[in-house]
C-alpha cells in the first residue's frame, strides 16, 4: 500500500509552487533516526520557475524548545538537499531523499517508562524570484483509532523500521 502524499501547509497567498510529500519510512538505528521522503513539486503558475532549491532537516519536538526552533522559517538554517534547474508551467518534478538526526541530539519525551520521539521534518523550498515555502511536517505512525492523530515513535524499543507513516504539515 502506497502512503497518501501529504500536502504542504497552506499559505495565505497563492504560490506557484505546489508541494506534496510522501513519507517513505522511518529507521531507528543505535546512532540515528532517518526519515525517507519523496517530494513532488509542481509549477501551478503561468511562468517558468528556475533554480529550485529544497533545504531540509530532521529534529525532535520537545516542550523545552521554543516554537521558532522547532518550525521551519525563512531564517532557519537548513542544509540544501536537492536542486532542480526549473519547472515549466504545469510541469512536475520529484525528488527523493532522507533527513537524519543523531539520537544523541534528541531530547526524548518521557511518558512513564516510555521514551518518545516526535519527528519534525523541516523544509524550505524556494525558486528564483519567489518567496520560499517553509513548512514543518510531523511524522509518525497513524493512530489505530483512525482519528487522524499521529503517534510518537518509541525510542526505548531499540532499532527498528517504521513503514506506513502518517504526516501532517503545519
Amino acid at each position: 500500500m502506497t502512503p497518501e502524499p501529504v500536502p504542504a501547509a497552506p499559505s495565505a497567498d497563492p504560490h506557484p509552487l505546489h508541494i506534496a510529500i510522501e513519507l517513505r519510512k522511518l529507521t531507528l538505528t543505535l546512532m540515528n533516526a532517518t526519515l525517507g521522503y519523496r517530494l513532488t513539486l509542481t509549477n501551478g503558475g503561468s511562468e517558468p520557475l528556475a533554480d529550485i532549491a529544497v533545504a531540509a532537516d530532521l529534529i525532535g519536538a520537545h516542550s523545552s524548545l521554543p516554537r521558532e526552533m522547532q518550525l521551519a522559517g525563512l531564517e532557519t538554517d537548513l542544509p540544501v538537499r536537492h536542486r532542480l534547474p526549473g519547472l515549466a508551467p504545469g510541469e512536475s518534478g520529484d525528488v527523493t531523499g532522507e533527513v537524519r538526526v543523531p539520537l544523541a541530539q534528541l531530547r526524548p519525551i518521557a511518558q512513564g517508562r516510555a521514551q518518545l520521539f516526535v519527528p519534525l521534518a523541516r523544509f524550505r523550498i524556494g525558486a528564483e524570484g519567489q518567496e520560499p515555502r517553509c513548512f514543518t511536517l510531523i511524522a509518525g505512525q497513524p493512530s489505530p483509532s483512525g482519528n487522524g492523530a499521529i503517534q510518537p515513535v518509541r525510542l526505548d524499543h531499540g532499532p527498528r523500521i517504521y513503514d506506513g507513516l502518517a504526516g501532517r504539515a503545519f
